[in-house]
């Protein structure tokens, strides 16, 4: 990171140097395949696009062409509510005209708090802005566990950040939800993303640095915070825990490197002195802004990078199937998800938003989300099909269906966005992991909001 003691949001970076292009390719026994004589269904990735068959492509081909509204798009203050609303076409259009014919979905509020003023207290004088949540189901159906941190990134307050770990209780009966903070714990430097391994481990990443936290069984204190050796050069970006093999971690950052790292022997090797490393390195050459594993396929992962190029790519290094790398000719590609194993949704800085077929290397459907200057960050709910944005100045919740995507809800987290450090308002978020859909969203100004998506 630069030093200067500017506030800068997590997809947003200063200037870099492009990491040098010889990066060599570290080793390291990763697991194989269950069954070497099947191939993966995702194999059809390394297809030419005239090799793929008509049967998988026929979803995709029956989005429909809808024409760009001039008005009717719904002001940015109104409040979250009905499912009806702006519908994306495809074939490269926009938005199309509002479509009223839905209003039996609602999205409510159930929390809005000053989470860093409950936690942290009223006095701290740390920059306000809080990571993105990471969640884990709790004791009950209606109890999660949470973590998030702080990212303050003024040298002279590196060590005044903390992690933040808590509860949050919804009360269905009333439809409310409560958080509960169970522990504030100190950190060198500011938090860039975190997720949990397991209910008494989470993973985080620092600066440049990846740790572990590991915490007590009997009141969920942190028992030890173990820090890794630093691979990265630069801050990092992004991790993504493999949701095939949980002791695997992709990290992606400023320094044009995506790293796979197998924290389990890793920190085995920690806890007996030994001095050596378990991770992979697949080599960008450019500041890579999201990571991502493949819904299906245990073995290939992918990343964005700011110059606005997806790249795909299997992390055994022993394998000869090539990466894909799609160049879209598009700066600041901040953000990615995937829909299915073919689909993704591509997230860029100035709102745009590109849908990609990677067996075709096409576009789906390009349209311009309404509400976001900078799209910093994209999650898919699989179970009701919810993709969310968040950035620049507020978060989006959009439903993709077979044949469109359908704008639900916007909103500003906090009542005073004006007031975020240097003038930046950014939002972060993860829908939770119930079966009752719902997503809680932190910003810059230390809120936390929670909404349920009936």
């Amino acid at each position: 990171m630069n030093g200067n003691n500017s506030y800068l949001p997590p997809f947003i970076q200063p200037e870099h140097q492009p990491a040098p292009s010889d990066m060599s390719i570290l080793h390291s026994p990763l697991p194989s395949s269950p069954n070497t004589n099947t191939p993966l269904q995702s194999d059809l990735y390394f297809q030419k696009p005239n090799e793929v068959t008509e049967a998988t492509y026929r979803n995709q081909r029956e989005i429909s062409v809808s024409p760009t509204p001039t008005s009717n798009i719904p002001p940015s203050s109104s409040p979250a509510g009905t499912g009806g609303g702006p519908v994306a076409g495809g074939g490269g259009t926009s938005l199309s005209g509002p479509n009223t014919g839905s209003t039996d979905k609602v999205v409510m509020q159930t929390l809005n708090v000053d989470l860093l003023k409950l936690a942290l207290g009223s006095k701290t004088d740390i920059l306000p802005s809080l990571s993105r949540p990471a969640f884990i189901p709790g004791d009950r159906p209606t109890r999660f566990r949470f973590v998030l941190g702080t990212e303050e990134q003024n040298p002279q307050k590196l060590n005044d950040n903390k992690i933040i770990f808590g509860q949050l209780t919804h009360d269905p009966a009333h439809n409310v939800t409560r958080v509960h903070v169970h522990i504030t714990y100190p950190i060198p430097d500011h938090v860039r993303d975190m997720q949990w391994v397991d209910p008494l481990h989470t993973v985080f990443a620092i600066g440049a640095k990846l740790g572990i936290a590991s915490l007590n069984p009997s009141d969920f204190t942190v028992q030890e915070l173990t820090m890794f050796p630093q691979f990265h050069s630069d801050v990092i970006r992004e991790i993504a825990l493999s949701q095939h093999s949980p002791n695997l971690v992709l990290s992606g950052g400023f320094d044009g490197k995506v790293f796979v790292t197998d924290i389990s022997r890793l920190y085995f090797d920690i806890q007996k002195n030994e001095q050596k490393s378990e991770n992979s390195l697949y080599p960008c050459s450019d500041v890579v802004g999201s990571v991502r594993w493949h819904p299906i396929d245990p073995f290939l992962a992918s990343c964005t990078t700011d110059p606005g190029t997806l790249h795909i790519f299997d992390i055994r290094t022993d394998k000869k199937r090539p990466a894909i790398i799609y160049h879209t000719s598009k700066k600041n590609l901040y953000s990615h998800d995937y829909r299915d194993q073919y689909t993704l949704l591509l997230g860029f800085g100035d709102g745009q938003v590109q849908v990609f077929d990677s067996r075709t290397r096409k576009n789906l459907i390009v349209f311009q989300d309404p509400y976001l200057k900078a799209v910093g960050d994209i999650r898919f709910n699989r179970l009701s099909k919810h993709f969310a944005f968040f950035g620049i100045p507020e978060f989006t919740l959009w439903q993709y269906n077979d044949n469109e995507m359908r704008l639900w809800t916007h909103h500003y987290l906090s009542a005073r966005p004006n007031a975020a450090f240097d003038g930046v308002y950014k939002t972060n978020g993860e829908f939770l992991p119930s079966t009752a859909p719902a997503i809680a969203v932190t910003d810059s100004c230390g809120m936390f909001a929670v909404y349920s998506l009936s």
